[in-house]
């Protein structure tokens, strides 16, 4: 009960941040796939974008690091489905992906 409770107060807090990044990711919560088609459907994959999803993800990385690996790995898949080249400025970008085991079948797929 106080882990639920803790876990509440630090999403709380990056609610509070008004990142528009972060906030989509709040929306999905657990759920990279849903925040992948979020991201491709309502931004346009660029570099800037990639470089606003890196800060995002370090934001996020102080409140929560389970919203900051969704975030990175979202922010993969959408670059990647687009096209299989994204993996290198993705990983350059964010290299904490090779951390997350997600991602990691991720990038063998891609």
């Amino acid at each position: 009960m106080l882990r639920r409770y803790r876990r509440n107060r630090r999403l709380r807090r990056l609610k509070e941040i008004g990142n528009p990044v972060i906030g989509i990711a709040l929306q999905c919560l657990d759920r990279p796939t849903d925040l992948k088609d979020e991201f491709s459907l309502r931004q346009t994959l660029d570099l800037d974008t990639l470089h606003v999803h890196t800060e995002a993800a370090s934001l996020a990385e102080k409140y929560d690091s389970i919203v900051s690996k969704d975030i990175r790995l979202a922010t993969l898949r959408a670059f990647c489905a687009m096209d299989a080249v994204f993996v290198f400025q993705c990983l350059s970008a964010m290299p904490e992906l090779l951390e997350d085991q997600r991602a990691i079948r991720s990038l063998h797929t891609y």
